[in-house]
């Protein structure tokens, strides 16, 4: 699994509205510790794959590049995001494709 958010969370997101889950990542939008900034990947990355609004992707993708960009190079976690962070930006790639 890419994402390490708890399973009741995620399954919390999942049955959340379109509406509920973007009020969620508005409150988490100034995630202060990994944990909350993983939380709030993930749930723009719902959100984009639910709405297909690059918007949300595109606040995914620069919310990573900024947790990338302080992962110590020894962090057991930093191949990790940057397969997260790899993983959106292809995705963003496929969109920017088939909308042309």
């Amino acid at each position: 699994e890419l994402f390490h958010v708890e399973p009741e969370i995620t399954s919390s997101l999942h049955e959340m509205s379109n509406e509920d889950l973007c009020s969620f990542a508005e409150l988490h939008e100034d995630p202060v510790n990994d944990v909350q900034i993983e939380l709030y990947v993930f749930t723009c990355l719902l959100l984009f794959t639910r709405t297909l609004s690059t918007q949300y992707l595109e606040q995914a993708i620069q919310r990573a590049e900024g947790w990338v960009a302080v992962t110590g190079p020894d962090d057991p976690d930093r191949a990790r995001r940057f397969q997260i962070l790899d993983m959106m930006l292809a995705r963003m790639c496929e969109h920017t494709y088939i909308s042309k």
